[in-house]
């Protein structure tokens, strides 16, 4: 019985939490965080953890759900979890009363959740929710598979796409993270068009979203657009280039965050054969090039340890692909003294390199199992 579920970690003494995801994020490839404000008091640590004396508890919390597929915690005081399953729905979770039988909203009918890595990927909750009832969801749509952001307004169960890049020749590398920064711009991300190598060199070109980290302001409108592009963005005014863009030379940023300790900015992004790869950069670095000839020769080098060249952001030591044994997505909430990792996570023998893990669904309140398509993580 594989089940998928929601898991609370606990993680003791206090540390930046910088350190905390990059700790996690090496030790578990998979297992990528969207991170909540801290407390005053663990954002103000004087000092980071050594990584060996760190210690984790586990406990499931609930299960039943769907191939779940990222997190997002309302500063509304409910207390409750927004859980997306990729078919289309959200799912409610409260410490006091369970995962909720009803989802909070269904848009599996907008949904292409055909292979592994379609579906809904991604959501974010704007800073004022509480009053606004809006939240923004990321998924890849009917009919043609286009990698898609849109809001969804709860008041009038009403779905407003707002951005689309046609994404319809492979069905892997669709991103899908969703983030608000601490400049309260929404965040997007999305892969390079999948295959394999980057066939359509989708990174390095700035006439196409794909491959990149996009970053725009849903607060208003700019007509003809239904949001407006940041006119600090790095490619404002550049010929033949999308305003929207903020980073480029990306694989597939499955998920990224936000450290709210010192607004820095973690990027998880997919490897191919060999390694996994973590960019850390400063608050506010946009226009970087995370494929450019620094990165190359690095790799090609495999010079871990290397000196990051200037304006290059740093990263970690490239991490040999391991089996994936859960395929995962997060949230971290900071109390005094402790932090707690919520996590939603379908798991698979960690034995398999390519997990034989099949779609997870509830049996008679117990989750299960179907050994029909492979529930891997993205590739």
């Amino acid at each position: 019985m594989q089940p998928c579920h929601i898991h609370a970690h606990r993680l003791f003494r206090r540390r930046r939490l910088a350190l905390l995801v990059a700790g996690l994020a090496l030790a578990v490839p998979a297992l990528l965080l969207t991170l909540l404000t801290p407390s005053p008091a663990a954002a103000a640590a004087p000092s980071p953890v050594p990584l060996p004396s760190l210690s984790a508890t586990t406990t499931q919390v609930a299960s039943g759900l769907k191939r779940p597929t990222a997190l997002a915690a309302p500063d509304d005081g409910t207390d409750r979890l927004l859980i997306t399953e990729k078919s289309g729905r959200v799912r409610v979770y409260h410490p006091d009363t369970g995962l909720a039988s009803a989802p909070l909203l269904d848009i599996t009918s907008a949904v292409d959740e055909s292979g592994n890595e379609r579906g809904l990927l991604g959501i974010a909750l704007p800073p004022d929710f509480a009053e606004s009832q809006e939240l923004y969801l990321a998924y890849t749509a009917l009919p043609d598979g286009a990698v898609t952001l849109a809001r969804y307004r709860l008041d009038a169960s009403r779905l407003e796409p707002l951005l689309s890049q046609p994404h319809a020749e492979y069905s892997n590398h669709n991103g899908g993270q969703l983030a608000f920064g601490p400049d309260g711009n929404l965040y997007w991300s999305i892969g390079d068009g999948g295959g394999s190598g980057d066939p359509f060199r989708s990174g390095q070109r700035l006439d196409t979203l794909l491959g990149k980290i996009m970053r725009i302001d849903v607060s208003r409108a700019c007509a003809p657009l239904a949001y407006c592009v940041p006119g600090d963005n790095p490619f404002v005014g550049t010929a033949g280039a999308r305003p929207e863009i903020w980073l480029h030379g990306l694989r597939n940023p499955w998920r990224f965050s936000f450290d709210r300790a010192d607004g820095s900015l973690w990027i998880g992004d997919v490897g191919q054969g060999h390694w996994e790869e973590i960019d850390h950069l400063p608050a506010g670095q946009g226009g970087l090039n995370l494929a450019g000839p620094a990165t190359r020769a690095r790799r090609s080098s495999r010079a871990a340890t290397a000196r990051p060249a200037r304006g290059t952001p740093s990263r970690s030591s490239p991490t040999p692909r391991t089996p994936a044994a859960v395929r995962s997505s997060g949230v971290t909430s900071t109390g005094a003294g402790s932090t707690r990792i919520w996590w939603a996570a379908c798991t698979s023998p960690p034995t398999t390199a390519r997990p034989p893990s099949g779609r997870c669904a509830p049996t008679d309140g117990a989750a299960t199992s179907r050994p029909r398509s492979a529930a891997r993580r993205p590739r």
